[in-house]
């Protein structure tokens, strides 16, 4: 689980492959679903000022999010390319 530095943003890594961002004021909808490749994702990190989101997959990607525009926006690094 990763904490948006606002305090009322979270993101959870989920076996599925997918990280899900929620709004902790209302946990009935996330507010995006982000998939990963291989596997489930195990580390999700906010830059201090919030701007970016990076999340780990158990082998080869990691995935970069803007989060200040809505997550619309990736960069995918594989490690292993």
């Amino acid at each position: 689980m990763g904490w948006h530095p606002d305090g009322v943003t979270s993101a959870t890594g989920n076996q599925d492959k997918t990280c899900r961002i929620w709004d902790v004021r209302n946990l009935s909808k996330s507010l995006a679903v982000l998939k990963g490749n291989l596997g489930a994702i195990r580390s999700i990190r906010y830059e201090s000022d919030g701007l970016y989101m990076a999340m780990a997959e158990p082998a080869d990607f990691v995935h970069v999010y803007d989060a200040k525009n809505g997550y619309g926006k990736e960069q995918e690094i594989d490690f292993c390319d």
